[in-house]
């Protein structure tokens, strides 16, 4: 067994997860819409454990001030104002190059659009809409006057819409 092999030998250990749950995260896909605190957090966890494609979207570009609690960037992407989703992306595949990542550089709305971790009402409710049509799960996390509010939909256990 090779070092790559090892990676996710606990995930196989686990009842819960298993070869079939590894499988299943192997197969799974991800849009996360927003790579700021929540956004990169959750990138990073799903690129270990290896969720097989990521999709960010983010038009922002980084900022000092974000330096304190977004932890998928440095001083230099603070220096060069780079956008967002792009160092993002490059550190993510750092972690895991199994992981098959795919950026937007652009703000979600209903001409374009998950887990969403935007703080912009119109984006929410975007990316919530369209998932409820096309059946899909929706998680979403954010923060109101500094408090935690987090949620979660599963529009496929739901009637016909």
């Amino acid at each position: 067994m090779d070092s790559r092999d090892k990676r996710y030998i606990r995930h196989l250990a686990m009842p819960e997860i298993g070869e079939a749950g590894q499988r299943k995260l192997a197969s799974g896909a991800v849009l996360i819409v927003g790579g700021g605190g929540l956004g990169g957090y959750h990138a990073e966890l799903l690129t270990r454990a290896g969720v097989g494609r990521i999709r960010l979207a983010d038009r922002d570009r980084v900022d000092w001030s974000n330096l304190p609690r977004q932890i998928l960037y440095n001083e230099h992407d603070a220096e060069t104002h780079a956008v967002k989703a792009e160092r993002a992306a490059a550190r993510l595949r750092a972690i895991n190059s199994a992981v098959e990542v795919e950026t937007h550089a652009v703000d979600v709305s209903s001409a374009n659009a998950a887990v969403d971790q935007r703080r912009l009402r119109e984006a929410r409710h975007t990316v919530g809409l369209r998932r409820h049509r096309r059946r899909r799960r929706n998680a979403h996390a954010g923060a109101a006057r500094r408090r935690p509010v987090s949620a979660m939909s599963d529009a496929r256990a739901a009637g016909p819409g």
